[in-house]
């Protein structure tokens, strides 16, 4: 649970940072101001918009804040041993949630109240308190008020949902594009934005190549199929406005750490961001402001890619691509494919729906220059990946470069002297409302197809988390050690 760093650094500067002064020449994070009362934090950053969805609350304990990874390490606690292991699991919990240096006092006085506790009854009372005071995730807040208001409606969106389940195309595409752009990276161009060296030196080697689809004869502006540079617009940080800059290209790019079959795992998230989902159709449910995909490479223990995953920003489409030489290591380990698949490597979700593993990508592994990225016009979906040997298997003569820039300047992106998240506090895209959220808001789920934050995305109609650690194990039938030594 190494998060304390982090969340020190980062918790608050997506919130209270928006109210700070600062530069707006050198991309820096804005220095913190010190909150007037400790105890009244959290209804500070509320009356100010400025809450960062990503970290959920402690009721009684305002100094403390949970974010995605140390919710799912809490599950880790019923087998931590006895009594005095288990106060240690607690005491370590605690000093990671701690955000504030200013209270250290009062973290403090509750390690000694955890470490005076030598009943092992005590201690369950304790650990059941401590984690039902944990505000509800912004992921599943309120789902059960939405199906009750929505009650004569529940039946025939769940059955739609089921028949577009059950009906979806999983198999490979080809790009056949007529008219098409391709993006580079620009090794001279980027803005790490307090990133460690390492990891940039990592989301700098396997930044992808973007080959987009242009409409011949689009019935909405050729901009909106072009990705770029995002800002914010407006007079006041709670009515600012987004927009996307197409003529200043950009990716954004963050590492994550997830503990997979026993080992740490990189993965590099690369995210575009389009200025609109234009309306494809006569009524286009998914058509609204902002627009934008993941891609996500898992790396093994020598640095090097294994599979990709895609996903839309709001959560949809989610698909797995894994490399050939992983297929072949999971068809050596199984010998058979599931019943109703063509992959080795594809599982079988037994309470839910399967993942869509449409194809492998030969040489994913070894491509010494990386992958390309094949976007769709109009819909922005990725069709499909490739992995390139040489130079000449990049697509495009005349490619254009595009910046490299940190994920964490869309949590953080100047606003007149100021800085302010392009995420609301519900982790929402500001001002990229759909239709699609009231028209499958009788599911439950929380505005279906809005853009919105890392760490807040669900995958497959909420069921799934596309940051649960536990993810790639429960969609794949990954072979032994598949990413490296210790699985």
């Amino acid at each position: 649970m190494r998060i304390c760093g982090q969340l020190r650094r980062v918790a608050l500067a997506a919130g209270i940072a928006c109210l700070s002064g600062c530069g707006t020449a050198p991309p820096q994070p804005a220095p913190l101001p010190q909150a007037p009362d400790v105890s009244g934090i959290h209804a500070f950053l509320r009356s100010h918009h400025a809450e960062d969805a990503r970290f959920q609350s402690i009721a009684d304990r305002p100094y403390l804040k949970v974010d995605l990874r140390l919710r799912y390490e809490l599950d880790a606690y019923p087998a931590s041993g006895t009594s005095a292991a288990q106060r240690e699991f607690i005491a370590t919990t605690l000093e990671h949630a701690a955000y504030r240096d200013d209270s250290r006092a009062r973290l403090r006085a509750e390690l000694g109240r955890v470490r005076a506790l030598t009943e092992a009854a005590a201690v369950a009372t304790y650990w059941t308190a401590f984690t039902a005071a944990i505000e509800e995730s912004i992921m599943t807040r309120g789902r059960l008020a939405r199906k009750l208001l929505n009650a004569p409606a529940v039946p025939f969106i769940n059955g739609w949902i089921a028949y577009h389940n059950r009906h979806d195309y999983r198999g490979p595409l080809e790009p056949k594009f007529s008219d098409a752009i391709t993006f580079r990276p620009d090794p001279e161009r980027a803005r790490p934005f307090g990133t460690e060296r390492a990891d940039w030196r990592l989301l700098q080697r396997y930044a992808p190549t973007v080959v987009q689809e242009r409409s011949a004869q689009p019935a909405y502006p050729g901009e909106y199929d072009r990705f770029g540079s995002v800002a914010l617009h407006g007079e006041q940080p709670d009515t600012a406005l987004p927009a996307v800059d197409t003529d200043v290209p950009t990716v954004y790019a963050y590492i994550d750490r997830k503990r997979i079959q026993g080992v740490e795992v990189r993965q590099l998230n690369y995210t575009i961001w389009y200025p609109q989902h234009p309306a494809m159709s006569l009524f286009d449910p998914e058509a609204g402001a902002l627009d934008g995909w993941t891609v996500r490479i898992s790396l093994d223990q020598a640095d090097r890619p294994r599979l990709v995953e895609s996903v839309s920003n709001c959560g949809c489409y989610y698909k797995i691509f894994p490399g050939a030489a992983l297929e072949a290591e999971s068809r050596a380990a199984y010998g058979d494919r599931l019943t109703d698949k063509t992959l080795y490597i594809e599982g079988h979700v037994s309470d839910g729906v399967d993942a869509v593993v449409p194809e492998t990508i030969p040489g994913l592994e070894t491509a010494p220059y990386g992958i390309t990225l094949y976007m769709s016009a109009g819909h922005h979906q990725l069709v499909t990946i490739r992995a390139h040997a040489s130079p000449g298997d990049i697509p495009g003569d005349s490619a254009r470069a595009y910046l490299l820039a940190a994920y964490d300047e869309l949590e953080q992106l100047p606003f007149h002297d100021r800085r302010a998240s392009l995420f609301a506090p519900d982790g929402l895209v500001r001002e990229a409302h759909r239709r699609e959220c009231v028209l499958l808001s009788p599911s439950g789920l929380y505005h279906a197809g809005h853009p919105r934050q890392r760490e807040t995305q669900m995958i497959y109609f909420d069921e799934a988390n596309l940051d649960d650690p536990g993810l790639l194990e429960r969609y794949l039938r990954l072979p032994p050690r598949a990413f490296g030594a210790g699985a």
